[in-house]
């Protein structure tokens, strides 16, 4: 069974060609011995930002994410904080929404 998981390049201790932050296969960075961090093991994603506001640039970034990090951490479960969770998972079907003003703000209550 071939692994599909991937690790960040650039580990000057394994002496790794690739460059700091690129993404390469397992299988290769295990040859430079590499070893991948916890991330690779993460399967729940939480993705925060001005999503549901019907900003074009913002929604286009989330349709790239949503697109390139389960090809990246394969099983991963993506979750967006929006603004619109209904509007963003319309757009975004591969992604679960929630509505940014349900979670806890994690400040200090003055």
């Amino acid at each position: 069974m071939m692994r599909q998981s991937v690790v960040f390049g650039g580990d000057s201790a394994a002496g790794s060609s690739a460059p700091f932050g690129a993404i390469i296969p397992l299988a290769q960075a295990e040859e430079n011995g590499q070893r991948p961090g916890p991330w690779v093991r993460m399967k729940k994603i939480l993705i925060a930002g001005f999503y549901g506001f019907g900003n074009l640039g913002d929604e286009a970034i989330l349709a790239a994410l949503a697109q390139a990090l389960p090809q990246r951490i394969p099983g991963c479960r993506i979750t967006v904080v929006s603004g619109d969770p209904e509007r963003t998972q319309a757009q975004h079907p591969s992604v679960s929404a929630v509505d940014g003003r349900d979670l806890p703000s994690g400040g200090s209550s003055r």
